[in-house]
């Protein structure tokens, strides 16, 4: 258990077979009391140990279709959303039936690069490092980049 200024929290792992996919793109939460999870073998066997590893959590836990690329965030309306790839209506369904508001997005050119909602999101941080949503050509010492920009 590690402790913060605000609340402690557990650390575990999660064992993933070795042709599974980065396991932000197959598991994870929605809002305080929400595990969201693809309904194959990789996400069934990452609910199963978060399960036995947290078995006083009451959770509920809505599997997703395979494949679906997901992002769960808390709206500035206070809603817990969840940008979900457009085309996989039963997962849309899921999600809105727990109380969440599901947006769906098109994903399929993006998934057809590999890239999945997830690993966007770490990008946007980088190239949101100023106002105008674009790193700046400021330089420090000539050739080197700010540090706040890297």
């Amino acid at each position: 258990e590690i402790q913060d200024e605000h609340a402690p929290f557990d650390v575990f792992t999660l064992e993933q077979e070795g042709d599974s996919p980065p396991l932000g793109d197959y598991f994870g939460f929605a809002g305080n009391d929400v595990l969201l999870a693809w309904k194959d073998e990789h996400g069934m066997l990452a609910v199963d140990q978060y399960q036995r590893q947290r078995p006083n959590d009451q959770l509920q836990v809505v599997y997703l279709e395979p494949g679906c690329h997901f992002l769960s965030f808390y709206g500035a309306d206070m809603t817990n959303d969840v940008i979900v790839a457009r085309g996989f209506d039963r997962t849309i369904d899921s999600l809105a039936g727990v109380g969440l508001n599901p947006i769906p997005v098109q994903w399929s050119e993006m998934d057809k690069m590999g890239v999945s909602m997830r690993a966007s999101v770490l990008m946007l941080r980088v190239l949101k490092s100023n106002t105008s949503g674009l790193l700046s050509r400021n330089k420090v010492r000539g050739s080197r980049w700010q540090a706040h920009q890297l």
